[in-house]
């Protein structure tokens, strides 16, 4: 799975450069945010401009991430979510586990002045 990482004002920023975040790239993203968390990181967004289409098992990779980071007093926040996607969200009843902004600059804002989720 192709992602590039940026580290900006203290956050780490995931760009997914895929179309699909499914049984094939979850396994990459789900090690990327090991790789991440162990290197003391806390702070993490997830833009999603490129994904198109997220089966359970990219769910599952976000998923893992935020609990990742939850353990380290971190938060996830995900940007960018199409419409599809955010409709997968509220089916699986996440929208309350899940902070939603709608691009870089108000996931940058919503940290600084830590209004994520405790």
């Amino acid at each position: 799975m192709a992602l590039t990482k940026e580290h900006k004002e203290g956050i780490t920023f995931f760009r997914l450069q895929t179309e699909r975040l499914d049984s094939v790239t979850a396994p990459h993203l789900k090690a990327e945010f090991l790789i991440t968390v162990n290197s003391g990181e806390k702070q993490v967004v997830v833009d999603l401009t490129r994904v198109k289409y997220a089966d359970s098992s990219g769910l599952g990779a976000l998923l893992f991430g935020l609990r990742q980071l939850k353990e380290r007093e971190g938060d996830l926040i995900l940007t960018n979510v199409n419409q599809r996607i955010n409709k997968l969200i509220q089916i699986a009843h996440l929208t309350e586990q899940f902070n939603c902004c709608t691009d870089e600059i108000e996931a940058i804002a919503v940290f600084q002045n830590n209004l994520v989720s405790s």
